[in-house]
C-alpha cells in the first residue's frame, strides 16, 4: 500500500514542469490532480497521497 502511494507521489513530483507551474499553489494543484487521476490507487490511498 505505502509503496504505491510513495511511487505515485514521486511520479507527480518528477513530472512537474516548473516553467508552467511556477507557483506553489499551481504545483500543489498539479500533484493533486495527478494523484486523483491515478487508476492504481484506491480512494483512501489517494487521500493519503494528497496529504503527503
Amino acid at each position: 500500500m505505502f509503496k504505491n502511494i510513495y511511487a505515485t507521489v514521486q511520479r507527480a513530483y518528477s513530472l512537474i514542469d516548473y516553467n508552467i507551474h511556477t507557483g506553489l499553489h499551481q504545483q500543489h494543484e498539479f500533484r493533486k490532480q495527478f494523484i486523483l487521476d491515478d487508476k492504481l490507487l484506491t480512494d483512501d490511498e489517494k487521500i493519503e497521497a494528497i496529504k503527503k
